[in-house]
C-alpha cells in the first residue's frame, strides 16, 4: 500500500513538475480522444502493473486500474464520463490518463520494474 502511495505520488509530482499552468488549462479545456488498439494495449500493461487490472478499484487517494488521483480525475475532466475513475470504463480511463500525459510518452514499464514509479 505504502509503496503504491509512493508511486503515486511520483507520479503526481511528473506531471506536476512537466506541465505549466497555461499548459494545465490547456489541457484541461481540451476534447477527449478514444484510445487506439495500440494505446489501450500499452496502458492495459500500465494498468496490469500498478493495481493487476483492477479497473474498478476504488482507494482513498486513487482509483481505477491506473491509479489516477481523483484531484487529477477531476482536474483533467475525468468527470466528464463517471465522479471517479473506479467507475468509468477502461477506455475512459486510458482517455483521461493521455490527457494528463499529454506531451509525454506512456510511462515505461519493462518487464520486473511494476509498482517501483514510473
Amino acid at each position: 500500500m505504502l509503496q503504491r502511495f509512493l508511486t503515486a505520488l511520483c507520479i503526481a509530482l511528473l506531471v506536476l513538475t512537466s506541465t505549466t499552468v497555461a499548459g494545465a488549462a490547456k489541457l484541461h479545456h481540451s476534447g477527449f480522444v478514444h484510445p487506439t488498439k495500440l494505446q489501450m494495449k500499452e496502458w492495459t500493461w500500465v494498468g496490469w502493473c500498478e493495481t493487476h487490472d483492477a479497473w474498478t478499484s476504488n482507494g482513498w487517494l486513487y482509483s481505477g486500474a491506473l491509479g489516477i488521483t481523483r484531484a487529477n480525475w477531476i482536474f483533467y475532466g475525468g468527470r466528464t464520463f463517471a465522479p471517479t475513475a473506479s467507475l468509468a470504463k477502461p477506455w475512459q480511463q486510458v482517455s483521461v490518463a493521455l490527457r494528463i500525459n499529454r506531451g509525454h510518452p506512456i510511462p515505461d514499464q519493462p518487464i520486473g520494474t511494476c509498482g517501483k514509479g514510473w
